[in-house]
């Protein structure tokens, strides 16, 4: 009697199938990779994203630190050298990272600028000279712009307000523009809103020095 014996080893029907599932965990395998490294890569880039921002935010912080409730001569004027508008502040202060009260006083203005259809932020500076009356030099000082950039991408507006008290006997509040010849504001805001709807942090400011102070 013959007795069949099935030699040992796989039948192709079980090498196919074994090669299928084979397939199947691979593609399930470097799905999970790739979908890993897009996490990752997303999440790279929005750490990136906020350390800009938070660099930026602390320069816009340090630099409205600086602003001083300077008059302008002569002394009996009264005026105070300082203008906020939503896309401008005029003031005077110190340079950034230009050795501080060392080198003197400049005119300073923080403006939005409108180019390309993006929104960005500029800071100008010309040193103040004792004739210096207003801030009309300012179209011609030197200028650096301070959200360029992966920042300044997709940003669709950019707010300046400002709070304090219009009069001595009213109470603070938000205000789109100071024009206080006297006093400078408690608190200078910078509102960003982005293309893209996502949120940008307010950015709110103490100014150090307020009240009546002269050089």
């Amino acid at each position: 009697m013959n007795i069949w014996r099935r030699e040992s080893g796989f039948t192709l029907l079980e090498l196919l199938i074994g090669l299928a599932l084979l397939g199947l965990i691979l593609a399930l395998m470097f799905g999970g990779l790739r979908l890993g490294i897009k996490s990752w890569d997303a999440g790279s880039v929005a750490s990136d994203e906020g350390a800009r921002i938070r660099v930026f935010e602390g320069f816009i912080r340090r630099q409205l630190n600086e602003v001083y409730p300077y008059f302008w001569k002569p002394a009996d004027s009264q005026t105070l050298a300082f203008l906020g508008a939503p896309d401008v502040i005029h003031y005077v202060g110190f340079l950034p990272g230009g050795g501080g009260r060392r080198n003197g006083f400049y005119l300073l203005s923080l403006a939005v600028e409108r180019k390309d259809r993006i929104q960005r932020l500029v800071l100008k500076s010309l040193p103040l000279s004792p004739e210096t009356r207003d801030f009309s030099g300012m179209q011609g000082a030197e200028k650096t712009v301070l959200a360029s950039g992966s920042i300044a991408e997709g940003v669709e507006e950019l707010v300046f307000g400002y709070f304090g008290a219009e009069t001595e006997q009213s109470e603070p509040k938000w205000l789109t523009r100071w024009d206080d010849t006297k006093r400078l504001p408690q608190l200078v805001r910078l509102q960003v809103k982005l293309a893209t709807g996502q949120e940008w942090p307010e950015l709110v400011v103490a100014l150090r020095v307020t009240g009546d102070e002269r050089e």
